[in-house]
């Protein structure tokens, strides 16, 4: 029996239709991250980005003991021309491309823009409503977001007492881009990208077949997963949780995507300079 007549005979219809919306969305986001990667790449090779490491200097030995130093690859290549078979050993020291750590940035912006659009032709009919503006909503976020810093803050400082490995996350994003490309990535895209999928889009989905609880829950176990940072998996769940109340508080997306930029804008000040 196929995958499709299987889905078809186990699930009734709404509950299909959830199930294909939602793997949709996976391949969707999958795609765009693929697209975004080989496009970013692309970019940076047609503007002349070096993806091999490069050669700092190495020694080569000869079958009768001599010694021959090279400092660059040209040298390396000539040296094993002229040398060929007398050749013995070759120690080399490589640099790895700085290319690849360039790439996370730019490439993470493409695809949340993709994703935006995407995500933007799928709820076109509410995003007026979600993101209607008002005083008691932009309050709200603000107050969320310092809610949200000052509890990221406190999880660090226990991960630190517990002697727990950290993940440098500041140091990589500071080695792969300008602040201006951090800046828009964190403050602007993800926000944005991320509330309108788990606090709107999918939000509503779930919301059409199960409690609020359980819908809270799914969105902020999705939430917390998808950020593939295991040993913060507790504060981003709070986040979530957190995120869902201002949602569900204020009937919109204006104080979600406000607390959620605050807080990395932030975090981004006190980190990443």
């Amino acid at each position: 029996m196929s995958g499709e007549r299987l889905l078809r005979e186990a699930l009734p219809g709404p509950w299909k239709r959830l199930a294909v919306e939602v793997a949709t969305d996976c391949v969707v986001f999958l795609a765009a991250g693929v697209l975004s990667f080989l496009l970013t790449g692309a970019l940076l090779y047609m503007f002349g980005a070096e993806f091999k490491p490069a050669l700092l200097g190495g020694t080569l030995v000869m079958r009768d003991g001599r010694v021959v130093e090279v400092h660059s690859e040209a040298e390396l290549e000539q040296a094993r021309r002229t040398y060929g078979s007398e050749l013995s050993t070759a120690n080399v020291e490589m640099k790895p491309s700085r290319t690849w750590a360039r790439m996370v940035v730019p490439c993470a912006i493409g695809t949340f823009l993709l994703t935006l659009l995407y995500l933007l032709c799928k709820t076109r009919a509410s995003t007026i409503r979600w993101f209607r503006l008002d005083l008691d909503s932009v309050a709200t976020g603000l107050m969320g977001g310092l809610v949200l810093l000052a509890a990221g803050l406190a999880y660090d400082a226990c991960l630190k007492g517990l002697g727990v490995p950290e993940v440098d996350v500041a140091g990589m994003l500071r080695s792969s881009s300008a602040p201006g490309g951090l800046f828009l990535l964190a403050v602007i895209v993800a926000p944005v990208t991320e509330e309108l999928y788990f606090r709107g889009r999918l939000h509503d989905m779930l919301s059409e077949h199960f409690t609020l609880i359980t819908v809270i829950w799914i969105t902020v176990a999705s939430f917390a997963v998808l950020h593939f940072l295991p040993q913060y998996l507790p504060i981003y769940a709070a986040f979530g949780v957190t995120l869902s109340y201002l949602r569900i508080r204020t009937g919109g997306l204006v104080a979600p995507v406000i607390a959620h930029a605050v807080n990395n804008g932030l975090a981004l000040f006190l980190f990443v300079r």
